[in-house]
């Protein structure tokens, strides 16, 4: 009978779980969220020195204009469809050195390769592309920039205006 009973006890040893020997295992949850928000960013660097210069010094460049290339170059990051406009900072370029002033709307606008638009006050719609950083396809691109005076012909001089480029999503 010893036998048996030491039979017996050996063999609920070892067929028993942990949880007779109160050996319990237990778990517990706990929860992570991530909340991503709307990620924009616009960089815009020139790569024509600190200002796009335009040197106009013949009537040729006041009656057909003057145009620069790849004057700057614009970068967007963003987790959402986007859409660049551009406008003017104000109605008219101011001189530096008198009280002139010339349409903004002589100086026209264009992705690189693409149909020039007038600056004016009003955001003009420039470009739109995907979400992704610069190095997504149509993200990054350069810009150009015309002069076209149609008769206007403003004292000799220096003008300066600012250009805002507006990212927004689509």
């Amino acid at each position: 009978m010893k036998k048996l009973g030491l039979f017996l006890l050996i063999f609920l040893a070892f067929s028993s779980g942990p949880e007779v020997w109160g050996q319990t295992n237990q778990t517990a949850t706990s929860k992570v969220m991530i909340v991503i928000h709307d990620i924009m960013k616009l960089n815009v660097q020139s790569n024509v020195g600190p200002s796009a210069v335009f040197n106009i010094t013949s009537t040729d460049q006041m009656d057909g204009g003057s145009k620069i290339d790849n004057a700057s170059t614009i970068s967007v990051l963003s987790n959402k469809p986007w859409k660049i406009s551009v406008r003017a900072g104000a109605e008219n370029f101011r001189s530096t050195n008198s009280n002139s002033e010339i349409p903004a709307s002589v100086l026209r606008v264009r992705v690189n390769g693409g149909d020039y638009i007038p600056t004016t006050m009003e955001n003009n719609l420039l470009k739109g592309g995907e979400q992704g950083d610069e190095n997504k396809l149509g993200n990054r691109f350069d810009v150009d920039y015309l002069t076209s005076f149609n008769g206007i012909y403003a004292d000799p001089g220096t003008y300066e205006i600012d250009l805002i480029y507006t990212l927004s999503q689509d």
